[in-house]
């Protein structure tokens, strides 16, 4: 019979790949099992790193080049917090040795980790005004996947067209008022995005008036046909259609600089379609005539009601999704304009506000308007998000929130939509309490979250049947191919394990 000390083990770098794919405090706690998994487990620990608070990254490069064999080599994502870069002295004198002392260290780190995969670095272009050689390490790091630079300017941009690494995700933070078109053209042709798949913009903009020179000529620039999806961060208006002539995805920050998107300044081409756009109401006369697969809309007041209407309508998106915070007239008039016969429009997603009586009822004003304008259209999926209007009384009332989220008032909107309009397939109903994150694309009640498949019978009833988030998941993955672009149709797709 054999016995566990004669089972056979596994190899260490299978068991690596396992334990890598837990949290860190998971990894720590199977250290704990074995003293064979002891060792691959402090592998998968020490192999992240994101140091927030001053403190932590001093402690983290003595720990690592103390053994830089056995330690350094296993650093694969190291993710660096400004704050971290913080030093606590009160003299200026003391405080400058002990950053270029932390630099120097810094470097020695990156040198000695020639295996790293993901590099998020702040205040870049002061850590290389301080220590050159930091700019040196950089430039060998060969592996990197995804890489993001903070705080850019002209030194960080010269260390970046010299990088070795050909990753498929770059973040580029320029510094405020030095994103200058010197450094958009270096970016243009930078080698780091040869390969890349996802670019992020921020803080990058190119005067619109200036003296005879100063304005950028589209052949100065050169191209970055591997990108797919860009995303845009306080920035203005861009050459983005030629700098990445195979663009799919665009996501805009809702914070940019809302005088230069007008369509006399800046146009996206037609002859461009995009999968998904983010953008807000104020940009979406730029996209006139442009076809998109999926419209994310950030909410800002857009003056020119008939302009607006008759980009939505030019655009003809299939998948729509907006964050209503008023203006039900307005919303009303343009579904029942993008719901005609000549609209393309299949799925819609709307986040709203709901509030809860003294006795837990629910009220949702969204209901009393939206299910008249949509009972004749052509959707096949609808998903509704609630957030309570007063967030912090439901932080405040653990009760009220967790019957929020229950089932029953979900199952009782999903009821109300499957009845009022016949050409449903799927209903989506998440039921949380409102957080904004300022970084996100798309402002979704993501938790709490209940799909159902809509049922009909001879008799012209209809039912729901619950089915999983996975199995939701895999619906909107399918409505926004390409197959269904071209059917606006769920005829022959077949849901299964849901």
């Amino acid at each position: 019979m054999q016995t566990h000390c004669d089972a056979p083990r596994l190899d260490e770098d299978v068991w690596f790949m396992i334990v890598s794919l837990v949290s860190p405090n998971t990894a720590r706690n199977l250290s704990l099992v074995s003293r064979h998994i002891h060792l691959v487990a402090r592998r998968a620990v020490l192999s992240r790193a994101e140091p927030s608070q001053p403190g932590q990254l001093v402690k983290i490069c003595s720990y690592m080049l103390d053994n830089p064999c056995h330690r350094a080599c296993w650093l694969r994502e190291l993710r660096i917090h400004k704050f971290a870069l913080r030093l606590p002295y009160a003299d200026s004198r003391e405080m400058g040795r002990a950053r270029r002392s932390l630099i120097v260290q810094l470097a020695s780190l990156l040198t000695a980790a020639q295996d790293l995969r993901v590099l998020v670095f702040p205040l870049l272009e002061l850590m290389l005004e301080l220590e050159p050689r930091l700019g040196d390490a950089l430039i060998t790091l060969e592996r990197l996947h995804s890489v993001a630079l903070e705080d850019v300017a002209s030194c960080a941009m010269e260390v970046a067209s010299r990088m070795k690494s050909y990753p498929s995700e770059v973040t580029f933070a320029f510094a405020s008022e030095i994103s200058v078109p010197q450094n958009f053209v270096t970016l243009s042709r930078l080698p780091l995005l040869r390969n890349a798949h996802a670019v992020v913009l921020d803080s990058v903009c190119l005067p619109v008036k200036g003296p005879p020179g100063s304005q950028l000529q589209l052949g100065d620039l050169g191209q970055h046909p591997t990108v797919r999806e860009v995303r845009l961060y306080r920035c203005g208006a861009l050459p983005i259609p030629h700098l990445f002539p195979n663009i799919e995805t665009l996501h805009f920050h809702d914070q940019h600089y809302s005088s230069d998107f007008t369509p006399q300044r800046w146009t996206w081409p037609a002859s461009k379609p995009l999968v998904h756009l983010t953008a807000s109401l104020d940009q979406l006369q730029c996209f006139t005539s442009v076809p998109v697969r999926r419209l994310y809309l950030h909410w800002q007041y857009a003056p020119n009601v008939d302009g607006l209407l008759s980009a939505l309508l030019s655009i003809r998106p299939i998948l729509l999704s907006f964050q209503l915070d008023g203006q039900e007239s307005l919303w009303a008039a343009l579904l029942r304009e993008m719901l005609g016969p000549a609209g393309r429009l299949r799925h819609l997603e709307i986040t709203a506000q709901c509030s809860t009586t003294r006795r837990g009822c629910l009220i949702t004003p969204l209901m009393d308007w939206l299910l008249p304008v949509i009972a004749k259209s052509s959707l096949v999926c609808v998903r509704l998000g609630f957030y309570d209007s007063d967030a912090m009384s439901m932080y405040q009332q653990p009760e009220q929130r967790h019957k929020l989220k229950t089932s029953t008032p979900a199952l009782n909107i999903a009821q109300q939509v499957a009845a009022r309009v016949p050409s449903l397939k799927y209903i989506c109903v998440a039921m949380e309490a409102r957080s904004y994150d300022s970084r996100q694309y798309h402002r979704r009640v993501l938790e709490g979250c209940t799909w159902w498949r809509v049922h009909g019978n001879a008799a012209g009833r209809r039912s729901v049947q619950n089915i999983s988030n996975e199995a939701g998941e895999r619906v909107e993955d399918y409505m926004g191919s390409a197959d269904f672009e071209r059917k606006l149709s769920l005829d022959g797709f077949v849901l299964t394990g849901s």
